[in-house]
């Protein structure tokens, strides 16, 4: 039928974008055909930032990075299932049953409850009930700085008569809503 079918291996197709694939034949002309390779499912996740440092009593945004088994990140056509991110001190503070890709391999969630605990290493955890990923869960650790200043303390001052002229210490303790000192 002067036809015939070639196959390409799929481990030569591991990079994406626009591939050039050249049929060469004895004694015949050559002819070169372009194939668009996409990439594959989302294989591995990371972190790729977040708005930290933030003040207790507000959300985070994290932005999550998903690649393909052989590094190249995902698209638009590929999504995670059931996304959480809990909180070390404040437990699950987003949940999502799928979050979309952007064209850059990018997911940008911001986190349903705010954190409220000040923390230098707030750790957050990220984990998806997708079987494919091989790296989840994913830990970040995050500053959360205290918040706005809503009681001040101050402890007692005691002068003796008999010692007027001594230095006297008072001890003043300011913290925010959530009872995280503040400075």
């Amino acid at each position: 039928t002067g036809q015939a079918t070639v196959e390409v291996p799929a481990n030569n197709l591991t990079t994406t974008g626009v591939q050039n694939i050249t049929v060469d034949a004895d004694d015949v002309s050559n002819d070169t055909q372009q194939l668009t390779v996409g990439p594959a499912q989302v294989d591995e996740l990371s972190v790729a930032g977040t708005s930290a440092p933030v003040d207790a009593g507000n959300a985070v945004t994290v932005d999550i990075r998903g690649v393909d088994q052989f590094d190249n990140p995902v698209d638009g056509n590929s999504s995670l299932n059931n996304l959480t991110i809990d909180s070390q001190f404040e437990d699950e503070i987003f949940s999502s049953g799928g979050e979309t890709f952007d064209n850059s391999g990018n997911v940008t969630v911001t986190t349903d409850s705010p954190v409220t605990t000040a923390n230098d290493s707030h750790t957050l955890t990220i984990n998806t009930t997708d079987s494919n990923i091989t790296n989840a869960p994913l830990t970040q650790d995050i500053d959360v700085n205290g918040g706005n200043v809503s009681e001040i303390d101050a402890s007692d001052l005691r002068i003796d008569v008999d010692t007027p002229d001594a230095d006297k210490e008072l001890i003043i303790s300011a913290t925010d809503q959530f009872d995280n000192p503040v400075s």
